[in-house]
């Protein structure tokens, strides 16, 4: 064979190894270089390897800064997963909840009942809410709202995934404000009863007293005696009139609550010797409402402390406002001094607030107290409103 011979078959026999065979669409690819695909699927796969790692790190931040505790527990209510909220909430180290039910952390009588809502919530497979008891190490009580739902666990068959959230000073404040507002309501009822008895039966027997001692002065003229009786009758009636009103003003059933400050402030402006300013525009709550109640009485309380002992040594000027704001009612009331009474300036002191202050805040009130130059004081109730009143409340 010759050498051209020879040539033409090693190349017979090496060109098919540099060319691919066609595809299916019978189309012939020259061979490609790889390296440069293989760096940019690295690129690819470093950046989103990055980018998992940043999102589990937020992830693990959120989960364990929440401010409600997050739990996973297993069919029988183990603890699984705790974030450190959780942890805190129960006062317990984070590895030391691992396989423990979550039932060893309650009172007895909430441990049974968390077993039994367990296997409920297995059975409907629903979001639930329950509220417990947890026991701290120090023996301190918690009260403790949880949430669950059912979710799955791969192999793992199912689990509960739980959220805890403390209720205890809300609820302990809850109590205080029903316990006020219970207290309020009998101290109102027992006021009611005896105005209504002063009104009509004292009232009514003072005043046909009256009316008789009347008639007969009219025909004896030159009777001092009965004449002295009338006006002491009269007197008897005022008193009946102004205790009548101290213990439950009938003003506030009849006619309602600006009418009811109205008359209170009149009166109590009459006492100090001060001109009175009145703003009254928030609209009037229904009868009998005990937020009306609440604001009458701290108004009542509050006259007292701002305008200082009656008499003409307290001349001055007094304003007091009744209007809506955006999710509140407040009731200001303020009193310009131009001098003070004898004795007066004793009981200037801001302690003097200490009581009624408190009382406005177990109603879920605030009252808030500051000077007004010269020689005054405002004062000034917020009392929140029901959502539906807030929002009709004008701006």
């Amino acid at each position: 064979m010759s050498t051209k011979q020879n040539e033409a078959g090693r190349r017979s026999v090496v060109a098919p190894a540099l060319v691919r065979p066609p595809d299916a669409a019978g189309t012939w690819h020259e061979p490609q270089a790889q390296p440069n695909e293989l760096e940019r699927h690295n690129r690819e796969l470093r950046r989103t390897q990055l980018e998992l790692a940043k999102a589990r790190d937020r992830y693990r931040d959120l989960y364990d800064r929440a401010p409600v505790g997050y739990l996973t527990l297993d069919e029988r209510g183990r603890i699984l997963e705790a974030n450190l909220t959780a942890a805190r909430l129960l006062a317990q180290d984070r590895d030391s909840l691992q396989r423990r039910p979550l039932s060893a952390y309650m009172v007895q009588p909430d441990a049974d009942r968390w077993h039994q809502h367990v296997k409920e919530a297995f059975r409907l497979a629903a979001p639930w809410r329950i509220e417990l008891r947890f026991r701290r190490p120090d023996g301190e009580l918690v009260e403790v709202q949880v949430d669950g739902l059912l979710v799955a666990r791969g192999g793992d068959g199912p689990g509960l995934r739980v959220t805890l959230t403390d209720v205890t000073l809300p609820r302990l404040a809850d109590a205080d404000r029903r316990a006020a507002r219970q207290a309020v309501s009998e101290q109102e009822a027992d006021r009611r009863r005896v105005a209504r008895e002063l009104h009509d039966d004292l009232g009514q027997r003072l005043s046909a007293l009256k009316m008789n001692l009347a008639a007969r002065v009219a025909g004896a003229v030159t009777d001092a005696d009965l004449a002295a009786m009338v006006r002491t009758i009269d007197d008897a009636m005022v008193s009946v009139r102004r205790m009548t009103t101290d213990l439950r003003p009938l003003m506030l059933d009849d006619l309602g609550l600006a009418a009811a400050i109205e008359a209170l402030a009149r009166r109590s402006a009459r006492q100090h010797g001060m001109k009175l300013r009145l703003h009254l525009t928030a609209a009037d709550p229904p009868p009998g409402d005990p937020a009306a109640v609440t604001l009458y009485r701290l108004l009542q309380a509050s006259l007292p402390l701002l305008a200082g002992q009656p008499g003409p040594g307290s001349l001055g000027s007094m304003r007091i406002e009744l209007r809506d704001a955006p999710g509140a009612r407040l009731l200001a009331m303020q009193c310009q001094r131009r001098t003070c009474a004898p004795g007066a300036a004793a009981a200037q002191g801001p302690e003097r607030w200490t009581a009624l202050r408190e009382a406005a805040h177990l109603m879920g009130y605030t009252l808030d107290v500051a000077a007004v130059r010269p020689g005054g004081e405002r004062v000034t109730v917020r009392m929140p409103l029901p959502t539906a009143e807030a929002v009709a409340a004008p701006v």
